[in-house]
């Protein structure tokens, strides 16, 4: 018989937001569906934003109980310090009913069709993969930024120098390397505004899109570039254009990534990072 074992968490976070406040209505569930198969599915879900990620694996072929036991030790390793309960359900319907039936009156049983896992939705919100987990391999050898006490976060490589200031921006480069990144933050106040702040404008003569739409974080972006030539020399200069929507406040991140068209070629690792590392920017939630 398919079962669910549900373990309730004391916070309401997200990954995307790297951000974490303590449970009330909302909260964070890691939760284990064992269907009759052998395949075991693990589903986290964080509340803050309705996030959630879904993992299948083949434990040993144990009875229930035993594996349960396992899980169970999982969690104490995993998330002991933040767990609020832990319950075990059987789902022989596949529905609301047999959460019901185990007491939990509050969401939905939830039934994803393609692989068939299901698992509880506490508050019935639409839960949906934002963003892939970062893993500790993609940042080795970066150094997290906080920008101006925290306006922006973002991960660069342990080489680059960090240059910051209020007036004129950041500034953030390899000595050994041709190219230079940028960042200029600006503040709108949308008190007055007639409707929603337009973030996304057309281009000017001579700039080219390259990509934009909206990030996991809700925020809009584009990325576009534009040549300019300076003693007689071709420089290239990439943007990434990140628009964060608040109560009254509007802010924009202006990344720009300045280099000669002729090395190109040889920073094309850094322009990958930069485009990977730039998109996962992690700007303050709250007006300042």
């Amino acid at each position: 018989m398919p079962s669910l074992l549900i373990a309730r968490l004391t916070v309401c976070s997200s990954v995307v937001l790297d951000r974490a406040v303590p449970s009330g209505d909302a909260f964070d569930t890691v939760q284990f569906f064992m269907p009759d198969g052998p395949t075991v599915y693990r589903i986290r879900t964080f509340a803050l934003d309705h996030d959630i990620h879904v993992y299948g694996f083949a434990p040993p072929q144990t009875s229930l109980e035993d594996r349960v036991a396992a899980l169970r030790g999982h969690l104490d390793r995993t998330v002991n310090d933040v767990l609020a309960s832990v319950e075990l359900v059987a789902v022989p319907h596949m529905n609301k009913q047999d959460l019901v039936v185990a007491g939990i009156t509050e969401g939905d049983l939830e039934v994803e069709p393609e692989t068939g896992f299901a698992f509880w939705n506490p508050d019935g919100g639409r839960y949906y993969t934002r963003a892939t987990p970062v893993t500790s391999r993609e940042r080795q050898g970066l150094r997290e930024v906080t920008y101006l006490g925290g306006i922006a976060r973002f991960w660069l490589p342990d080489s680059w120098q960090v240059e910051e200031d209020v007036e004129t921006g950041g500034c953030f480069y390899n000595p050994e390397r041709d190219g230079t990144l940028r960042l200029n933050v600006l503040t709108f106040d949308t008190r007055a505004a007639l409707g929603p702040p337009v973030l996304r404008l057309p281009r000017k003569a001579g700039e080219r899109q390259i990509d934009g739409g909206t990030l996991p974080n809700n925020c809009e972006f584009e990325v576009y570039e534009a040549d300019t030539i300076e003693d007689g020399e071709r420089f290239r200069i990439r943007y990434w254009q990140i628009g964060q929507v608040l109560p009254d406040q509007c802010r924009v991140y202006l990344f720009s990534f300045t280099y000669p068209v002729a090395v190109e070629g040889a920073l094309e690792t850094e322009l990958t990072l930069l485009d990977r590392e730039l998109r996962r920017m992690i700007p303050y939630p709250t007006p300042v």
